[in-house]
């Protein structure tokens, strides 16, 4: 089975709503926030 159907069958799953609700709190949390824009900052360097 290709890997992108066995992600969209996991993300499907309720243990993907799960890890999805997770990581969507953690992106919304004042921690999350700081190391999405350090993420960020370091990828634009590259460029």
């Amino acid at each position: 089975m290709p890997l992108m159907n066995k992600l969209s069958r996991f993300a499907r799953s309720p243990q993907g709503r799960k890890v999805a609700q997770r990581a969507q709190r953690y992106a919304s949390s004042p921690q999350g926030q700081q190391k999405i824009r350090q993420v960020r900052s370091r990828l634009m360097k590259r460029r």
